[in-house]
């Protein structure tokens, strides 16, 4: 891992939208979630999930899974360094990110995707 590289995860991680998109996939491990999904958590436009997720994914923080017509966000596991994980542990008593979440259990688990699932329909077609 460069620094240059370091330096864009943290960048990456400098808007609350994007921090709060990545606490979100750090308490879901193995689930992805859908940026419609992300738009009623977290109110904001799905135009404004859409951009960053984008910058996101350019820093390697996210995966980005395709099934069909919908596509659905991960936090990348093989993150290095792990000292973005224990950043995104730290806050987790954050305020908003404990409301992040309290709407995420209210929504319950039927829109979360696991990336095993998507993996097998993706095989049987």
């Amino acid at each position: 891992m460069t620094l240059e590289e370091t330096l864009q995860h943290l960048k990456a991680l400098s808007s609350l939208t994007r921090f709060r998109i990545m606490n979100l996939l750090y308490e879901n491990p193995g689930n992805g979630i859908s940026p419609h999904k992300l738009v009623d958590i977290l109110e904001v436009s799905k135009s404004n999930i859409s951009r960053h997720a984008k910058i996101l994914y350019k820093a390697n923080l996210i995966l980005e899974i395709k099934d069909g017509k919908y596509a659905y966000y991960f936090l990348n596991r093989n993150l290095k360094p792990k000292g973005i994980l224990a950043i995104l542990k730290e806050f987790k008593q954050h305020p908003t990110l404990k409301k992040d979440l309290k709407k995420l259990a209210k929504q319950g688990g039927s829109w979360l995707v696991r990336r095993t699932t998507l993996a097998r329909s993706a095989r049987s077609l």
